[in-house]
């Protein structure tokens, strides 16, 4: 086990594109299963074509029924929903009626940082304070 080897689960699959276009072209050229990425997915169906956007039924949450969304991000988010619109998708405002993700988060970020760390407590206990040992014990 290495000093705070990072997280285990809580990752990153990917870069971002900036269109649809270049993120299938990105994924052509990195996607499938590779040995030694434990990452690693395949990616069935890029060689079909884009779904018809008449066809498409899009749930936009812009705040997801309860979080603080900046003025800026609101406008953007709204440019790209009637730009999506157009395209002949249909659109559905909508909110999951789920409180904050605060709590799934910790639950999931404690888990990861004990499989993480396990060891840590014990090897280099003067490196570790006394709140992350309880953050990282969870009442076990």
């Amino acid at each position: 086990m290495s000093l705070l080897a990072g997280w285990t689960s809580l990752v990153s699959y990917g870069p971002l594109a900036r269109d649809v276009a270049d993120a299938r072209a990105m994924l052509l050229a990195i996607a499938g299963i590779h040995a030694r990425d434990r990452h690693s997915v395949g990616v069935d169906g890029l060689t079909q074509g884009a779904p018809d956007a008449g066809d498409l039924r899009v749930v936009v949450a812009g705040d997801l029924g309860f979080a603080p969304v900046d003025d800026d991000v609101r406008r953007a988010l709204r440019a790209k929903v009637a730009r999506l619109e157009s395209t002949g998708a249909t659109l559905i405002e909508d909110a999951p009626g789920q409180g904050s993700s605060v709590q799934t988060w910790s639950a999931i970020a404690v888990l990861d940082a004990r499989y993480a760390e396990d060891g840590l407590h014990d090897e280099k206990r003067d490196l570790v304070g006394d709140e992350t040992l309880r953050f990282m014990s969870y009442e076990q």
